[in-house]
């Protein structure tokens, strides 16, 4: 998981991501114990939690004087950036949350092939069989193009 991770690096890492890849054959057994050690205690060590956080602009066109034109980013050390996708992985690949029936079957973060239109599309085609007329029909492809979905009038009303 090591080898996957992208050379992203926060101002919080000690050691550059680049190099604990080149180091990998000896820091994987330290980095496995320690994401271990986290899952079977169930504690997230507080140094772990720590973050640097950045403004970001929510778009280049957006006034720069403006801070709620801002949004924050919080990077993480990479060590807690495996922890979480361990268990992501965990959680999601083997299908625990499914199984245990605590995934919405239309949740759209953390699943493959799945996205956020994906979700927009089935709630806009479920709304589009539902409606009984025209103009109920209007309101939806209205609400829609709001919301920035490509029409799909091919799709045959149920």
């Amino acid at each position: 998981m090591l080898v996957n991770c992208p050379n992203k690096q926060s101002d919080s890492d000690p050691i550059p991501t680049w190099l604990l890849k080149i180091c990998a054959s000896v820091l994987t057994p330290t980095i496995t114990n320690i994401v271990n050690l986290s899952l079977s205690s169930g504690q997230f060590h507080p140094t772990l939690k720590e973050s640097v956080i950045s403004p970001l602009l929510k778009k280049l066109t957006l006034d720069k004087d403006q801070l709620s034109q801002y949004r924050s980013i919080s990077n993480l050390s990479l060590v807690s950036r495996i922890i979480e996708r361990v268990v992501k992985c965990r959680l999601t690949d083997h299908h625990h949350l499914v199984s245990s029936g605590l995934l919405n079957p239309h949740q759209s973060a953390y699943c493959k092939h799945y996205s956020t239109k994906t979700t927009l599309l089935y709630i806009h085609d479920r709304g589009r069989r539902k409606c009984r007329s025209g103009n109920e029909w209007k309101a939806v492809r209205k609400e829609k193009k709001s919301i920035g979905l490509q029409d799909t009038n091919n799709l045959s009303r149920a």
